[in-house]
C-alpha cells in the first residue's frame, strides 16, 4: 500500500507539474512539427525509429486513423507520469523528505531544455513516458542487494521500450544508477537513527552495491541498445532524416567521433549560456551541490575530488551513445540528459538538510547557501518555462501576421492555391519586441523560438502557406532565367512570381 507521505508527494509533484506545463499550454498550441501533424494527420514516428511512438498515439487516440491529439489534452496526460517519474527518483536516491519528489520534478522537466520536448503536443506523451520507463528501469537495478536476473530482464525491457518510444530518453536510465552509486550518503544510516527522521519508504541498506550494480546497469544498457539495432530497426522503414542521423561510426573512427561530438556538444553549450542572465546561478548551483553531494559520500578527500570530477563528464556524456554516431545530434529535445543531471544533484545535496541542527555553524552557514542557490535555480527553471512560453506566443502572433500579409497580397495578385508549386525563402523575418527581449537574456531559447526562415533551416515556411489554403510548395531555387511575372515590396517582405515559383524575401 503507499503511505500516505508518497501520497502527498505524488500530488505535490502534480502540482509542479501543472506549473511547468501551464504556459505552454497557454502559449504554444502548435509546435514546429505539431503544425504539419494537424495539416496532415500522419503519425510517422516508426519511420524515425520509434515504433512504439505510434502505438501510443493510437492508443491515446482509440485508434483513429489520423493524429487530432493537440496542446492542452497532450500535456494534461503527461502529469501523472512526471509525478511518477519525480517519485521514483527520490527512492533511487533514498531522499526521505516528501519534499523531494516536487524538487525533482522542477529541475527533470522544467529544464531549460526538456520544456522544448513538453512544447511538442502530439510528441509529449511519448517522450515523458520514455523518461519513465528508464528511470523506473534505474530503479530496478539499485533494488538488487544482489543479482536477480529478473530485475535485470526487467530493466533491459523497459529501457528498450524507452528506446522504441524516444531514443534520447536512454539518459534518464544509466545518468540516475550512476550518480546515485557516486554519491551514496554514507551519512544516512546515521541520520536515521534520529528517531526525528524517518523515510518516506525503506530501500534495505544505505549503500549500493557499486560494481554489480554499475556493470549489470550498463550491460543492461548495451543489451537493450543491441536489440533495439538487431531487432526492432530492421522492422521499420526509416525516412531520408531518421536514416541520415543513424549512421554509428566505426571501430577505427571512434575516438575522432567522439569528440567531435564532444566539441559541438560543449560548444552548444556556450552559445546557449555565455553571456545569459542565469548563467552565474546555474554554475554556482552545479559546484555547490557537486561539492555537497561528494562530501557526503566519501571520507577521504581524494575521494571526494573524484566525485566531484565526475559531474562534468556526465554533463559532457549526457546525450549517451549518440556521442558515436557519425552525425552530430544536439537539438534541445534530445538534451535530456541535462535535467537528469540538475535532478540528481539537487536530490544528492538536500538529502542532508534535515540534519542541519547536528551542524557546526559554519556548516549550518554553508548549508543556507546552498538551500539558497538549489531554491534559485529551482525558480530559474520554472520562470524560463514562463518567459519562454511569453516569447514564443509574440513570435508566433508575429509570423501569422506576417503569412496573412503574404496571402492576402497573392491572391490579390490573382494567384490561388494551385497557382504556385514551388518555393524560396530569403532571409528570416523579424524577431517580435517581446521576443528580442526575452532572447537577450536566455540566448538558449533560440533554438526554440523562431522567425520564419529559408525551408534550409526550417520548412515552417512552406507549411504555413499549406494552413491557409495554398497547396504543397517543393523548396526549389529561383529559375534566373525567367522574367518575373509579378512582384511586390513591403516593409517587412517582398514577392517574386516566375511561372510558378514564389520567392519570398524576408530583411533579416
Amino acid at each position: 500500500m503507499v503511505s500516505s507521505t508518497n501520497r502527498r508527494a505524488f500530488w505535490a509533484s502534480i502540482g509542479v507539474a501543472a506549473l511547468i506545463v501551464l504556459p505552454l499550454v497557454l502559449h504554444v498550441p502548435l509546435y514546429f512539427d505539431d503544425l504539419g501533424r494537424s495539416l496532415n494527420g500522419s503519425y510517422g514516428w516508426s519511420e524515425d525509429g520509434r515504433p512504439l511512438a505510434d502505438f501510443v498515439s493510437q492508443l491515446l487516440l482509440m485508434g483513429a486513423p489520423r493524429t487530432v491529439l493537440t496542446s492542452p489534452l497532450g500535456l494534461l496526460v503527461c502529469l501523472p507520469a512526471m509525478a511518477w517519474t519525480s517519485l521514483l527518483l527520490t527512492r533511487m536516491f533514498q531522499h526521505p523528505r516528501p519534499w523531494a519528489a516536487p524538487l525533482a520534478c522542477v529541475f527533470l522537466f522544467g529544464s531549460p531544455y526538456f520544456i522544448e520536448n513538453l512544447s511538442y503536443s502530439f510528441d509529449a506523451p511519448q517522450m515523458v513516458l520514455a523518461v519513465l520507463l528508464n528511470v523506473w528501469g534505474g530503479w530496478c537495478m539499485l533494488q538488487q542487494t544482489r543479482f536477480q536476473p529478473w530485475r535485470w530482464v526487467c530493466a533491459v525491457g523497459m529501457v528498450l521500450a524507452g528506446l522504441c518510444l524516444y531514443q534520447a530518453a536512454h539518459a534518464a536510465f544509466w545518468i540516475p544508477v550512476l550518480m546515485a552509486l557516486v554519491f551514496a550518503d554514507r551519512t544516512q544510516a546515521k541520520d536515521q537513527s534520529n528517531k526525528q527522521l524517518k523515510p518516506a519508504f525503506k530501500t534495505g541498506p544505505g549503500l549500493y552495491l557499486f560494481w554489480p550494480v554499475l556493470l549489470g546497469s550498463f550491460a543492461a544498457l548495451a543489451m537493450a541498445l543491441l536489440l533495439y539495432r538487431g531487432l526492432v530497426l530492421p522492422l521499420v522503414q526509416l525516412d531520408a532524416y531518421a536514416d541520415n542521423f543513424d549512421a554509428v561510426a566505426g571501430v577505427l573512427e571512434v575516438p575522432i567521433t567522439v569528440l567531435r561530438n564532444l566539441g559541438a556538444l560543449l560548444s552548444q553549450f556556450e552559445q546557449d549560456w555565455w553571456d545569459s542572465a542565469i548563467a552565474e546561478l546555474l554554475l554556482a548551483f552545479v559546484v555547490l551541490t557537486a561539492i555537497v553531494s561528494a562530501r557526503r559520500s566519501s571520507r577521504s578527500w581524494w575521494g571526494l575530488l573524484a566525485r566531484i570530477m565526475v559531474v562534468p563528464l556526465v554533463l559532457m556524456g549526457s546525450t549517451g551513445v549518440a556521442l558515436l554516431l557519425n552525425e552530430s545530434i544536439i537539438p534541445p529535445r534530445a538534451l535530456i540528459g541535462v535535467g537528469v543531471v540538475f535532478a540528481c544533484l539537487a536530490l544528492s545535496a538536500s538529502r542532508g538538510w534535515p540534519a542541519a541542527r547536528s551542524l557546526s555553524r559554519p556548516g549550518r552557514a554553508l548549508q543556507a547557501v546552498v538551500i539558497g542557490v538549489v531554491l534559485a535555480m529551482a525558480w530559474g527553471c520554472l520562470s524560463i518555462s514562463y518567459f519562454y512560453g511569453q516569447a514564443h506566443a509574440a513570435q508566433e502572433r508575429m509570423n501569422r501576421d506576417l503569412m496573412v500579409a503574404v496571402v492576402r497580397d497573392l491572391r490579390s495578385g490573382g494567384y490561388g492555391p494551385g497557382d504556385l508549386r514551388q518555393l524560396q525563402i530569403e532571409g528570416r523575418s523579424a524577431l517580435a519586441p517581446i521576443t528580442r527581449n526575452t532572447l537577450s537574456s536566455y540566448p538558449h531559447l533560440r533554438r526554440m523560438v523562431r522567425p520564419v526562415v529559408p525551408i534550409a533551416v526550417d520548412w515552417q515556411g512552406h507549411v504555413r502557406l499549406k494552413k491557409h489554403g495554398y497547396r504543397p510548395m517543393k523548396p526549389s531555387p529561383i529559375p534566373l532565367n525567367q522574367a518575373i511575372d509579378w512582384s511586390v515590396s513591403r516593409p517587412l517582405y517582398g514577392l517574386d512570381v516566375r511561372g510558378s515559383h514564389l520567392t519570398l524575401r524576408l530583411p533579416g
